[in-house]
């Protein structure tokens, strides 16, 4: 008898240990959109399955329970203005640094800060809004805080090259990647730090060997990735005007590395496109450079022989590489390279010769009128 109350106390035991450790698990879950890529590879303005990339990104705002950190360059999306004043207005904690210096293209008013009407909804919610600290300016008035990135609830972060502008919901193409604690612990400890440490103005050397830092550490990062290469390097860019990473791509190319560089024509508006220079250098070297029209192109991403990449927000003009706070994150996930190199081929085949796309001008504000128009109705 006593063996058989030995038996049930144990089972009974073991069964409360079970159900507690479900319950803290539970605790632990991280809150994840069901629409979220399997592979954390989030392709903008939508990918295969038709998932939109800005709806996602609401999606995330509305499963957040507690916290919501958001560094951004660009934000005048009513629809994730008005997701984040709901989040802050049920109680989840809102942080934002933000650019109040983006730049301005030729023909486009940007508001100043101050008068801002989505930066003062922000705030009339209790949204408290920093800027990118004075140490950066110190250096180089150029200096921006260019990164793109989204914390919710200590659980994951999205590292994306995308502005939460209306453009992003229809036209651009742009990568974000989902960095959850289960899978990148390392690496979400130190956005999270990064993000305390500029919000705080205090200095901050980043150490993660999977993040590339700017201006801490990018330059060196991107030219030793880049120069690791044997095979071919494949690289979506909006900015190509650096002229130690162009003779750093033409030294590659003329080794014998299939160089592929996809850009989209007068991407900063203007009479010239400042591009041409060192896309023709990189011609003249060896590499390939083609023009895609379907999309506006902004995306700062950079694949290793198939194997490798680099996704972030740096463009390859001076600037971005040298003064800016960026980020990107070097990846050999399998499940990423395989969404990123498939979108990759599909856009590359799709786009013009460097010949036939360099004078092409295209009135892409004009067409994000008319989507939205076209989702009006």
């Amino acid at each position: 008898m006593k063996k058989k109350l030995s038996s049930l106390t144990f089972f009974a035991s073991l069964f409360l240990f079970v159900v507690f450790f479900a319950h803290s698990q539970a605790a632990e879950e991280i809150f994840l959109p069901a629409s979220c890529p399997k592979s954390g590879l989030i392709v903008f303005p939508d990918d295969t399955r038709n998932v939109n990339g800005m709806a996602l990104l609401g999606e995330m705002i509305d499963c957040a329970k507690t916290k919501i950190d958001l560094v951004m360059y660009t934000l005048t999306s009513d629809m994730l203005v008005d997701k984040l004043v709901t989040a802050r207005t049920r109680g989840v904690a809102v942080r934002v640094i933000k650019e109040m210096k983006v730049f301005q293209y030729p023909g486009k008013t940007v508001p100043d800060a101050d008068k801002d009407p989505q930066l003062q909804k922000l705030r009339n919610a209790g949204i408290e809004i920093h800027s990118l600290p004075k140490r950066f300016s110190d250096i180089s008035d150029k200096a921006q805080a260019h990164h793109k990135v989204l914390l919710v609830d200590d659980q994951y972060a999205v590292v994306m090259s995308t502005n939460w502008d209306i453009g992003s919901a229809y036209i651009t193409r742009d990568f974000g990647l989902v960095l959850t604690k289960e899978k990148y612990a390392a690496e979400l400890t130190e956005i999270q730090a990064v993000f305390e440490a500029d919000w705080n103005n205090v200095v901050i050397t980043p150490q993660n060997p999977n993040l590339v830092w700017g201006p801490d550490n990018q330059i060196q990062k991107l030219h030793a990735l880049i120069e690791s290469a044997t095979h071919s390097i494949s690289i979506y860019q909006q900015g190509f005007s650096d002229p130690e990473m162009t003779t750093l791509l033409c030294t590659k190319a003329k080794a014998g590395v299939k160089v592929n560089l996809l850009m989209g024509p007068f991407p900063f508006n203007g009479d010239k496109d400042v591009n041409n220079p060192c896309q023709e250098q990189l011609i003249q070297a060896g590499g390939e450079v083609r023009f895609n029209t379907d999309h506006y192109m902004h995306p700062k991403v950079v694949v290793i022989d198939d194997k490798v990449a680099c996704i972030g927000s740096c463009n390859f003009y001076p600037p971005s590489l040298k003064y800016n706070r960026e980020v990107g994150v070097i990846t050999a996930d399998p499940a990423v390279l395989a969404d990123l190199l498939g979108t990759f081929i599909a856009d590359w085949a799709g786009a013009k010769s460097f010949e036939e796309g360099k004078s092409i001008r295209i009135n892409w504000p004009e067409i994000v009128e008319v989507h939205k128009a076209r989702a009006a109705h």
